[in-house]
């Protein structure tokens, strides 16, 4: 009797024994797929973070831009021989405010020795520049489309030349050429004028070509 009541109770204890089991396994794998589930959380809320930050950063971007610079401009010079339209406003005969548009261009541009052989070429008694300064020669065709169509405007002192710093560079010397009567001439209303003009400005520098619009405030800019 007692062998018969000896299996029972081994049987009974090894039922026990896996029940056991079967149950850390089931706890541990419970564990196990929190653990996984939280992490893949944390992991979808980084990127999240990220995604957000980077549309952040692209619509600041997007909002602090500043718009583009003018071509022409003084911070934006155009390049020798690009034309360039310019709106200005003026005060004609009757002192009634007008609008016209200016188009100008800068062509056949000549430096150093070349400026000075075409300079001595037109006068012959047009005089070289100190050491450290050369000649710049240029041709320009101005034109002018006012609202009015009796308008007319005096160019003066309309060409100037600023160094690589902005600052202005003192023209000591007067060419004699016919063609810079456009210092000083009068525009008519879909008329156009052209010519020679020649500055000086030092040797290398990268100056600056300015002109300077009848109302004596708009300006144009070419780089060398």
């Amino acid at each position: 009797m007692k062998k018969i009541l000896g299996i029972p109770l081994v049987l009974t204890t090894a039922l026990l024994l896996t029940a056991c089991s079967t149950d850390d396994t089931q706890t541990d794998s419970s564990s196990s797929s929190e653990t996984v589930s939280s992490t893949t959380t944390t992991d979808s809320s980084s990127l999240n973070n990220l995604s957000t930050s980077a549309t952040e950063t692209s619509t600041a971007d997007s909002e602090g831009s500043t718009p583009a610079i003018e071509l022409g401009a003084k911070e934006n010079p155009a390049p020798l021989g690009q034309p360039l339209n310019f709106q200005f406003n003026f005060t004609d005969q009757n002192d009634a405010l007008q609008s016209a548009m200016l188009s100008i261009n800068l062509t056949n541009i000549a430096t150093g020795e070349e400026a000075y052989y075409q300079m001595h070429d037109l006068d012959p008694s047009n005089p070289n520049v100190p050491e450290g300064q050369e000649w710049l020669l240029f041709e320009v065709t101005i034109m002018m489309n006012a609202e009015d169509a009796t308008a007319q405007v005096t160019l003066e002192n309309t060409f100037s030349i600023e160094n690589a710093e902005g600052q202005l560079i003192e023209q000591t010397l007067s060419p004699n050429m016919a063609e810079q009567a456009l210092q000083t001439s009068i525009l008519s209303n879909g008329a156009m004028v052209s010519g020679k003009f020649a500055l000086m400005h030092p040797v290398g520098d990268a100056s600056t070509i300015v002109f300077t619009a009848p109302d004596g405030t708009t300006q144009a800019y070419w780089h060398l």
